[in-house]
């Protein structure tokens, strides 16, 4: 414990002065700031830190059901500089979590951070998975996924903007009739029906040939396009710019008499990367 004439001598009255470098240089997880105070009623101070986020691995909470095979989904997103954001899949409702290398679907621990930064799909690879590959995973038809964000800099932004995917189509194509052929032996059309209304067999007048309309149909496509702009009660927020600042009134804790005052402490045990620190 540092004595009254120590911090006299050494302590600071304005931690704001301290620069980004002074604060890496701090290998501690447990960072924790004595305060030295005459007024011995006081209990608490306002801290104000500035820091880059923990790496973080953040999960969707309900499964995306499909009704329709999927054909290909678009993730659009900015990841800056040195920032990482990498995505895995589940298809069995977050039991297990797997990532598309490329060629085949691979096993992720989502219990070791490492493993999904290595083993996660960049938005490259995962906007490149194909329809071929889709299909045998979402075979139960449904789907969650995880994003695992890693901003590097103050300056950064890292940032998921909207998942789309879409389906396949219903029909590609719709049959066309080409031509129509009919053959007769020794008798005409005309003579044809006009035998057949003699025997009560058709009514003329109920015949309505359309075969205009027949000769002249196109084809058409179906196609389904779904947006998930990420804004779903079940969807935790996914992105980061920049460094967050967080603004909480600390409780002293571990008190101690010194001189005519106190000297207690501020625990910042929760928080990494700190960039800046104002107490008040």
């Amino acid at each position: 414990m540092p004595t009254v004439d120590e911090f006299k001598q050494h302590g600071m009255t304005d931690l704001s002065v301290i620069p980004e470098s002074a604060w890496n240089q701090l290998e501690s997880d447990n960072i924790k700031i004595l305060v030295l105070t005459k007024d011995t009623s006081i209990n608490s101070a306002s801290v104000n830190v500035t820091a880059i986020p923990k790496r973080q691995l953040i999960m969707q909470e309900t499964d995306m059901i499909f009704e329709k095979p999927i054909k290909s989904f678009t993730l659009t997103g900015t990841v800056q500089n040195e920032s990482v954001l990498k995505i895995i899949a589940s298809n069995d409702s977050g039991t297990t979590w797997k990532a598309f290398n490329g060629v085949s679907w691979h096993p992720v621990d989502i219990n070791d951070l490492d493993d999904v930064k290595s083993k996660g799909m960049d938005i490259a690879t995962f906007n490149g998975i194909t329809q071929v590959a889709w299909k045998p995973f979402l075979s139960e038809m449904k789907l969650r996924l995880a994003y695992y964000l890693d901003l590097h800099a103050v300056t950064d932004t890292l940032l998921i903007d909207k998942l789309a995917y879409e389906t396949v189509p219903v029909v590609s194509n719709s049959p066309k009739l080409h031509s129509i052929k009919i053959e007769t032996n020794s008798l005409t059309i005309e003579g044809r029906l006009k035998e057949l209304e003699r025997i009560n067999a058709i009514n003329i007048a109920k015949l309505n040939f359309k075969s205009n309309a027949l000769l002249k149909s196109e084809k058409y496509k179906m196609h389904d396009m779904v947006i998930d702009t990420c804004e779903s009660d079940n969807m935790k927020n996914i992105a980061s710019s920049g460094a967050g600042e967080t603004k909480q009134e600390v409780a002293f804790s571990n008190t101690t008499e010194l001189g005519s005052g106190k000297v207690s402490e501020l625990s910042l045990a929760s928080i990494t990367n700190i960039k800046k620190i104002e107490v008040k």
